[in-house]
C-alpha cells in the first residue's frame, strides 16, 4: 500500500510543456509521484477549489497540502 500522506501529486495535462519539464525534473531526482490529469481549458472547478483560486498549471501537491 502506498502512503499518500507524503506523496507528490502533480496536477497537469499531458500537452503542457511546463508540466513536461516538471515530470523530467521529478524523474532526474528519482522522486515518487502521482499524476492527476486536469482539463486543458477552463472550467477547472476541482483545481480552483484545491488551490484557492490559482488556475495555472502544473500544480504540485504534497499530501493534503
Amino acid at each position: 500500500m502506498t502512503d499518500f500522506s507524503s506523496a507528490l501529486i502533480l496536477h497537469n495535462y499531458p500537452q503542457s510543456p511546463v508540466a513536461e519539464k516538471v515530470r523530467v525534473a521529478f524523474g532526474i531526482k528519482g522522486l515518487t509521484w502521482h499524476h492527476v490529469e486536469i482539463p486543458r481549458l477552463p472550467p477547472k472547478e476541482n483545481l480552483v477549489k484545491l488551490t484557492g483560486g490559482y488556475r495555472r498549471t502544473p500544480v504540485a501537491q504534497i499530501g493534503a497540502d
